[in-house]
Parts: structure tokens; C-alpha cells; sequence
């Protein structure tokens, strides 16, 4: 970087700088990273595989997929939307297709295919293709007949946020472990769509959460984005 830096240049090309780094010292270099291209007046662009560093490091991210440039925005607002399964893929997030939108008193609901409904509370989305969009965080997992054994989280947990929470019958694909959590690949029984939920490892069963167990998906609408 000093080297860069001492050739007083118009423009910072940063080709993934923290991709050969182990992850200790990877989070610590992006911190001073980020340190150090808030203090110099250079436009900086970087290359990275790693939405980690684009949400700690850009001011605005532009997503390349099959070469073309799908969604841009600030970081904030690609990871709470995204636009397309692709974008969704790099944080963990759901993107589903509606077949129909329809507006009501401070409330959207989107119709899915499979007779899957779902609403929202956001504002609905300006631009981009037709979607419904939610974070894992949107999401709440608990085991059908298991009682307080086998609960992994309580729908009644989630805000509702003015609407009701929508409760979708769904069983396991399969499960990753994610360092503390564990991402949940789950198929619902109408339309057999596909999202991921996150659940604390303390709290994830094996009883419970193994492929092809029936759970329930309790979504958030405070959280779902629809266009």
C-alpha cells in the first residue's frame, strides 16, 4: 500500500488484498485497511469474492455475476436486498419469484408459485426484476409436534411488525455448520422453495434438524422485501 500510495495515483486498484491471508490476520488487516483508505482522497476499487470485505470496505458494491453486472448500491442495501438467488447466495439470504404483487393499508403480499403467500411491512422496492427478498434473519425454525423438546425457536419470538408472521410447513435439505450457527437449507411443502435459516448452535438439535425432518418456517415480514 505504501508503495501504491507513494506514486500519488488517480485511481486504487485493490485485486483481492486479503484473499492469501489466514483469518486471524485477515480481520485484523481489513481494519486497517479500512483505516487507512478512509484517510487518503484516492477512488479505490476492489476486487473481492468475499462480501465480508465489501460490507467493511466499500462504499458501494457492485455485484458481477456471468460477467454482468446484476445490482449495485450501497452495501447496506444489496445485503438487505438482493436482487437476484445469485446475490442472495453471497450472504445466506432467500430470493423468490412471485407470480403476483398486491398493495394493501402499509402492507404488500406477494402470491408464489405452489399458493405460498407472504407479506411485508417495507416499502416496496423502486427498482430491480420482480422478487421477494429476506435475510436468514427472517427467519424462525420450530419442529411440528416436538413440543417444548423440540423447539429450535418460537414463532412467537419474531415481531410482527403489523402484520402476522407467516408460518410455511417445510422440511430439512440439509445443514452447515457456520463457526456459532448453523445454516438450515430448507424445501417448503407448496412450491418446494428453497431458503436458509441460521440457528445457534446451542439451540440446534440433531434430533431435529437432519434432512428431509419436517419443520416449520415461521417468516418475519418486517424483514421481507418485495418488488
Amino acid at each position: 500500500m505504501a508503495r501504491a500510495l507513494a506514486a500519488d495515483p488517480r485511481l486504487l486498484l485493490l485485486d483481492e488484498p486479503l484473499a492469501a491471508l489466514d483469518a486471524g490476520a485477515r480481520a485484523e488487516l481489513r481494519a486497517a485497511l479500512a483505516e487507512l483508505l478512509r484517510g487518503v482522497a484516492v477512488p479505490t476499487v476492489l476486487v473481492t469474492h468475499d462480501p465480508v470485505d465489501a460490507g467493511a470496505l466499500a462504499h458501494r458494491v457492485v455485484v458481477l455475476e456471468r460477467g454482468a453486472a446484476v445490482q449495485h448500491g450501497s452495501p447496506t442495501a444489496v445485503l438487505l436486498d438482493p436482487h437476484t438467488p445469485y446475490v442472495a447466495s453471497l450472504t445466506g439470504a432467500t430470493v423468490w419469484s412471485p407470480t403476483a404483487v398486491h398493495e394493501g393499508p402499509g402492507t404488500l403480499t406477494a402470491e408464489l408459485p405452489g399458493g405460498l403467500v407472504l407479506t411485508s411491512t417495507r416499502p416496496r422496492a423502486a427498482t430491480g426484476p420482480p422478487r421477494v427478498a429476506f435475510p436468514a434473519e427472517a427467519l424462525v425454525l420450530s419442529a411440528p409436534g416436538r413440543g417444548g423438546a423440540g423447539r429450535v425457536a418460537a414463532p412467537g419470538d419474531l415481531p410482527a411488525g403489523g402484520a402476522a408472521p407467516a408460518a410455511l410447513a417445510a422440511r430439512v435439505v440439509r445443514t452447515e455448520q457456520r463457526l456459532s450457527r448453523l445454516a438450515v437449507l430448507v424445501a417448503t411443502d407448496r412450491g418446494g422453495h428453497l431458503a436458509t435459516a441460521e440457528v445457534p448452535l446451542g439451540d440446534a438439535d440433531p434430533a431435529v434438524l437432519h434432512a428431509g425432518a419436517p419443520v416449520t418456517v415461521t417468516v418475519d415480514p418486517g424483514f421481507v422485501t418485495i418488488r
